[in-house]
């Protein structure tokens, strides 16, 4: 994954260390909106904010207001693995 190269933003974040400053990024944003630059479907979602050594979890549904250079973690719910033959 790369950056995103769409219009710029006046605002920027990162989700998953990938930095997206274009439209998508607005001043209040719900987490299902920062699950999608992850490519993470919101029902599958696991949304965090980090801050600092704490993490907030963010619900899809829940709305907050965006700060320069949040940085967002986003993980699958349930991750299921194969098996080796």
């Amino acid at each position: 994954m790369e950056s995103s190269t769409k219009t710029p933003s006046t605002i920027h974040i990162f989700v998953n260390g990938i930095k997206f400053e274009d439209e998508r990024v607005k001043p209040q944003m719900t987490g299902a909106e920062i699950a999608a630059l992850a490519q993470v479907p919101a029902d599958q979602a696991v949304i965090r904010r980090e801050t600092g050594p704490n993490q907030e979890e963010i619900s899809p549904e829940q709305t907050i207001s965006i700060h320069q250079a949040d940085h967002f973690t986003v993980t699958r719910k349930e991750v299921q693995g194969g098996r080796c033959s």
